[in-house]
């Protein structure tokens, strides 16, 4: 699966599990693939020096099955996880 049908994915799968907005993006200018996941602008709001709430942060944590200390500003994913991340948070929407 390529980055953008990856990223579509995602998106969907966090959004239904979720029931909340994300934005997903590639990194650019690095050798590495990574996909950055954040909240969209109209949630961010500065909290203990990051833009993402709480809330979306424990979210996010819980969706892709990572420890919420992990996640400031976006959650990033790297191409050798991006498999095992899709499949978390669709198992997770799929027993909700």
């Amino acid at each position: 699966m390529n980055a953008e049908a990856y990223m579509s994915a995602l998106r969907l799968a966090l959004n239904q599990r979720t029931g909340r907005r994300w934005q997903t993006r590639r990194g650019r200018l690095t050798s590495i693939d990574k996909i950055y996941v954040t909240s969209p602008p109209d949630r961010k709001r500065p909290e203990l020096g990051t833009m993402m709430s709480r809330a979306d942060r424990q979210a996010l944590a819980e969706a892709l099955i990572i420890p919420v200390d992990s996640i400031m500003d976006m959650a990033v994913i790297n191409p050798e996880d991006r498999a095992e991340k899709l499949a978390n948070v669709q198992r997770g929407a799929q027993q909700e």
